[in-house]
């Protein structure tokens, strides 16, 4: 992507929507903005929009729609993942886990609480 002011890099704290999501996208954004999780009309269509983009991608990956999850961004993704990695019998082992100075703060912190 280039912008007039120079080139975008930062593609790790957000990144430009396709033209085409955009435009799947904007009635949801301006008039059919349903919360997903309610019973009333305009949730119901939310979550069937959900559930048939959540079977797209999963076609799209070889998956299965209830393996695919939405998450609000990256930390609460990577933050998901970590507190799997916890929960789970097989445990990694401290040297295991590495942490790159790359991650976000709230990261790194998760790290430092669980080794």
């Amino acid at each position: 992507m280039q912008s007039t002011d120079g080139i975008y890099l930062d593609h790790s704290a957000t990144t430009p929507v396709r033209e085409e999501v955009f435009e799947l996208m904007l009635p949801f954004l301006k008039e059919r903005f349903g919360n997903a999780g309610s019973l009333h009309r305009d949730g119901r269509i939310a979550h069937n929009a959900t559930e048939e983009a959540r079977g797209q991608i999963a076609f799209l990956i070889g998956a299965q729609p209830e393996e695919i999850f939405f998450t609000s961004g990256g930390t609460e993704a990577s933050n998901w993942a970590l507190n799997g990695l916890v929960d789970t019998p097989l445990r990694l082992a401290k040297n295991q886990i590495i942490i790159l100075r790359a991650n976000f703060d709230s990261l790194s912190s998760r790290f430092r609480h669980i080794i």
